[in-house]
C-alpha cells in the first residue's frame, strides 16, 4: 500500500534553481534557520516542519537522527502530524531502533486526533497484521473508512477493495478524481468490464479508455497494455457499425 519517503534526495540536488525562479539553497536555507529558532522555542508546528526538513533535506543535509529528534519534541506535544511521522520512523527504523511497540503507540494517538495518514497505516497494519497487530477486519475498515471520508485517496482504493459494487465503484472514483493513478486504472477496468463483468456501471469503452490514459499520464506504464486492449475494442465496434 502508501509507502512513505524518507526523502532521499540529497542536498546538493535540491540546491539549485529551476527555470523561471529564483529559488536556491540560500532562500531554503533562510527558512530552514527561521523555523528552527520557533522550533527552540517550543512551537510544536515549527518541530514537526523542522523535523520534516531532516527528513527530506530541505535546506538542511539529510540527518534521520535530528529529524526523529524533532518529531519527538512534537509528538509529545500532541501535535498529530509529528505522531504519525514518528511512528512511522519507529515502524521502519529510520533514524532510531526499530520498535513495532512504539510504531502502533504514535500512529494510534494520531489517528486518534483524526490525522488521516495514520488512520490509513493504522486501518493497514489491521488489514494485513502489522507491526505486531492481531489482524482485525473490522477495527481495518473502521480506520479505513475515517481516512476515506476525510478524503484520503489511498484509504478510499483499500476501502473500494474491500466492497462490491456499487460501494467499490464510489470510493474508486472518488480516488481517481483526485488523481491517483491506481484508482484511475482500477475505474478503467471497471468500464471495460460493466454491467457483463458484474460492476454496476454500464460498459463504456471510452470511458474506460479516458482513465487508463489518465493512470498513464501519473506514470503508470503498467495499464499501457491495458489502452491498447481497450482501443482495439474500440476498433473492432466501430468496424460492426
Amino acid at each position: 500500500m502508501l509507502k512513505f519517503v524518507r526523502g532521499c534526495v540529497g542536498l546538493v540536488a535540491l540546491c539549485f534553481v529551476l527555470p523561471g525562479t529564483l529559488v536556491g539553497c540560500s532562500e531554503q536555507s533562510r527558512n530552514f534557520e527561521a523555523v528552527k529558532r520557533m522550533a527552540e522555542q517550543g512551537d510544536a508546528k515549527a518541530q514537526t516542519e523542522l523535523g520534516s526538513m531532516y527528513a527530506q533535506a530541505q535546506g538542511v543535509a539529510l540527518n534521520d537522527a535530528e529529524a526523529v529528534k524533532w518529531f519527538q519534541k512534537a509528538a509529545e506535544q500532541g501535535d498529530a502530524e509529528a505522531q504519525f511521522f514518528l511512528g512511522v520512523r519507529y515502524s521502519g527504523g529510520y533514524g532510531i531502533a526499530q520498535n513495532d511497540a512504539e510504531a502502533v503507540k504514535w500512529i494510534r494517538l494520531a489517528a486518534e486526533q483524526g490525522n488521516a495518514k495514520a488512520q490509513t497505516e493504522l486501518g493497514e497494519m489491521y488489514l494485513r497484521g502489522k507491526n505486531g497487530i492481531t489482524e482485525d477486519n473490522t477495527e481495518a475498515e473502521k480506520w479505513t473508512r475515517l481516512a476515506a471520508e476525510q478524503g484520503n485517496m489511498y484509504a478510499q482504493v483499500s476501502l473500494g477493495q474491500t466492497y462490491r459494487d456499487p460501494e467499490a465503484v464510489k470510493w474508486y472514483r472518488l480516488a481517481a478524481e483526485q488523481g491517483y493513478g491506481h484508482a484511475q486504472a482500477l475505474l478503467g477496468l471497471v468500464y471495460e468490464g460493466g454491467h457483463e463483468a458484474g460492476f454496476s456501471v454500464a460498459r463504456d469503452y471510452a470511458e474506460a479508455a479516458k482513465w487508463y490514459q489518465k493512470a498513464i499520464e501519473q506514470g503508470d506504464d503498467r495499464v499501457k497494455h491495458d489502452l491498447e486492449r481497450v482501443l482495439a475494442k474500440m476498433a473492432v465496434d466501430t468496424e460492426d457499425q
